[in-house]
């Protein structure tokens, strides 16, 4: 605890110090009426010199202001009045359409990354531009330069990456895909690697107990993926990757319309390893093969007061690995070589539909329905062990809202329901087991938001949700956002999260060893109320904007702990050759989040962030700290692009020591080393239509040896490739090329 009051003084240090860098504020307005608003990325340019843009709130705070000095904004097809600087406090430009177009180049203005303000949690806005700076492909690879979340390996074979969020892994952060819910039961390990970085325009994600009008199950944050949209995109552009190991992608999107009231996309990706690759020499492939195809139809239909959309995706996904002589066309018979495969395929429908009422002085209105259903298959086995499963889901959220202009108060009511149909068939160790059954889950949620001036805001909501087998269970949620200075914001929240856990499916990665399997088949049933995994969580951050040297800076600091009723683990440490999946009443994590942004030139950027987390189990035997999870990890990451249409992307990881888990218990248990992974990456534009891009990930080549125990016996007693906590792979070189063709005509035809 005194480090994390530690960092906190550190925050409010730093706000002293640089609260007095300020000269001048200017805000940015989009008319002169009663009815501007602020304007948010609006370009500053004084002396006809590009200084930096708005923030979320239309606010510039400009030092170092010399009376004399011309100043003005510019924004898409408008642009303010120059003003001559006379050296008051507060200046106020507004807007005015234009069509003159200005010489001075803006392109990329908006941060990749930034803090929405406005937001009453705190809420990280990523577009695609940070997607870009990541050294690879899917969602699962996207994240090397965020700080807030961290990718594990789950072990050393399939090559599962997982995603953490607070210290905790990702099955307590609820995922959606456009406010709908995604990456649940079977597609909730791999979900995230199905998803091609190329297909998505942006992301959100919040911190800690998020809204109640989407679900119960975030307990530690909410991301909210938003794909390419028709919207917006247009014509048709084409994504290539190669790696030195064979690995290969290809996406391609097509935008166009169909109409006046309908536009259409059509995603595909294709992805293959074609061969596995043993580095190392210990018989294991440290990459397996496999293949991903998924296909994408997305419509949009808008008109004066409804509006529309409608997703269908399908897909196909084979992961494989294992020895590298094992035959996966033999593998039902295979008993002298050992081996790992995953087959899934997906088939999805999804739309949202929404009306808003007529406009009237007092209130906005809105009404909306979202309905959503998916089949996944799974076939899949790890040695003699196999997990078989269907899931079918229907989901469906009807949200009612009302924002009243005159008490600025906001209010979200509604109903959702969710049914998932199960059919298991399971052969754990010397266990079979088949099991069918049906989930229906219905939920009544209302929220309340009060923002009654612009340094104030709240929100509060409460959502009840009866489960056919786990009973009726209560999500309380409280948001707290208060302007502390100009440009510094605090934000406080609680609340409660909850899921229904699948052990099994949800630890398929486990089953890669020797251990036999010990569970209480009675209590951890999917149908049990001992599966159920519940938590509180409370935290805080406080966020700075201010300018060093004209250039915006942003330091925040967020620190927030999860206590669990009820979380369900798979134990390694009960016998050195046993896997005990449990029930455990208690467990936890504290994490602390310091980061800090500075734009050091234009167009160059800089991050760095330190992350400290205090995570513990609370088992029959004792509270210990969780294995495999660093306590300390830091991250330098820096961004350059040139006039001249050449970009750098260098990022710096380094991880502490994680406790381990000896195969042996009677030896001693120890840290592993600390280690730094180092990502980088040039590209190069050509004109409008193409960009090539060259790099490496993992450059200096950090692995750690003998990711596998005892891989020469792995039916012996020992064998075990879930013991991870560094880098299988070593240095891994890379090319790729986007090019975009000219765009489509307006119309289908």
């Amino acid at each position: 605890m005194g480090t994390i009051k530690g960092l906190w003084i550190l925050a409010f240090c730093s706000i002293s110090v640089f609260a007095h860098a300020q000269n001048a504020r200017v805000l940015v307005y989009d008319g002169s009426g009663q009815d501007s608003s602020a304007v948010p990325q609006a370009a500053i340019v004084v002396n006809d010199t590009l200084l930096g843009v708005t923030d979320s709130n239309g606010l510039f705070l400009w030092s170092k202001a010399v009376k004399g000095d011309r100043i003005k904004a510019l924004f898409v097809g408008s642009s303010s009045p120059e003003l001559i600087y006379k050296g008051e406090s507060e200046l106020v430009l507004r807007l005015k359409s234009s069509t003159i177009l200005s010489d001075i180049e803006i392109i990329d203005a908006v941060d990749a990354v930034r803090i929405d303000s406005k937001a009453l949690d705190f809420r990280q806005q990523i577009n695609a531009r940070e997607l870009r700076r990541a050294a690879c492909c899917n969602l699962s690879e996207s994240f090397e330069n965020n700080p807030s979340i961290d990718v594990s390996i789950t072990d050393a074979v399939s090559g599962t990456r997982e995603l953490e969020l607070l210290g905790l892994s990702g099955r307590f952060m609820q995922t959606q895909l456009e406010l709908l819910p995604v990456f649940r039961g079977l597609s909730l390990k791999r979900g995230f690697a199905q998803i091609p970085g190329a297909w998505v325009s942006s992301m959100q994600l919040s911190k800690g107990a998020g809204s109640v009008v989407y679900g119960h199950e975030s307990t530690t944050g909410q991301l909210n993926i938003e794909l390419l949209d028709p919207e917006t995109a247009e014509g048709t552009r084409f994504n290539a990757y190669l790696n030195q190991t064979g690995r290969s992608e290809l996406n391609a999107t097509h935008f166009f319309k169909a109409g006046e009231a309908w536009k259409s996309g059509l995603l595909l990706h294709g992805s293959v390893n074609p061969r596995s690759l043993d580095r190392n020499g210990d018989l294991f492939a440290d990459q397996g093969s496999g293949h991903l195809i998924h296909f994408l139809n997305r419509w949009n239909y808008r008109s004066k007061d409804w509006e529309g959309k409608i997703f269908a995706r399908v897909l196909e996904d084979v992961q494989r690995g294992g020895q590298t002589d094992f035959s996966f066309d033999e593998a039902e018979t295979a008993q002298s070589e050992w081996g790992l495969e995953r087959q899934q395929r997906l088939v999805a429908l999804s739309g949202k539909i929404g009306y808003l009422f007529p406009e009237n002085d007092r209130s906005d209105r809105s009404i909306g329905l979202m309905i959503s259903g998916a089949l996944t298959d799974q076939k899949a086995f790890a040695g003699l062990n196999r997990v078989d499963a269907v899931q079918s889901t229907l989901y469906t959220n009807a949200i009612y809202e009302i924002n009243d202009k005159r008490t600025k108060q906001d209010w979200r009511l509604g109903a959702s329901a969710n049914l998932d149909a199960w059919e298991q068939s399971n052969r754990l160790d010397t266990l079979d087991y088949e099991s069918n059954w049906l989930e229906t889950e219905y939920g009544l949620f209302a929220e309340w938001g009060w923002n009654p001036n612009p340094r104030l805001g709240l929100l509060m909501g409460l959502r009840v949700d009866a489960h056919g087998y786990l009973g009726t269970r209560a999500s309380p949620r409280v948001h707290v956002k208060y302007q502390v200075l100009e440009t510094t914001w605090l934000r406080l929240s609680a609340g409660r999260g909850w899921r229904a856990a699948q052990p099994w499916l949800e630890n398929f990665e486990m089953l890669a060893s020797s251990r036999s399997v010990a569970w209480d088949r009675q209590q951890l049933q999917p149908t049990s109320v001992s599966s159920v995994e519940s938590a509180w969580n409370a935290g805080g951050s406080i966020v700075r904007d201010f300018q060093i040297d004209y250039r915006k800076a942003t330091l925040s600091v967020d620190v927030y702990g999860t206590w669990f009723e009820q979380m369900v683990y798979a134990d390694r440490e009960v016998d050195a050759n046993q896997l005990r999946m449990r029930a455990l009443n208690g467990s936890g994590n504290l994490s602390t989040l310091v980061q800090f942004e500075w734009q050091i030139k234009r167009k160059m950027d800089i991050r760095l962030a330190y992350k400290f987390s205090e995570p513990w189990l609370d088992r029959p035997e004792g509270r210990i700290q969780t294995p495999y999870v660093s306590r300390h990890r830091a991250l330098l990451a820096w961004f350059y692009e040139t006039r001249k249409q050449w970009g750098f992307d260098l990022a710096l990881q380094w991880r502490g020591g994680q406790r381990l888990i000896s195969p042996v218990l009677e030896s001693k248990v120890e840290d592993s080393p600390g280690f730094v992974v180092v990502n980088a990456q040039v590209k190069k534009r050509f004109g409008d239509r193409w960009e090539a891009y060259v790099g490496a990930e993992n450059l200096l080549g950090f692995v750690q040896k003998q990711p596998i125990v005892s891989p020469e016996t792995p039916f012996e007693p020992g064998f075990d490739a879930t013991l991870i906590w560094g880098p299988v792979m070593g240095r891994i070189v890379f090319v790729g090329l986007n090019w975009q063709l000219i765009s489509s005509p307006s119309s289908a035809d």
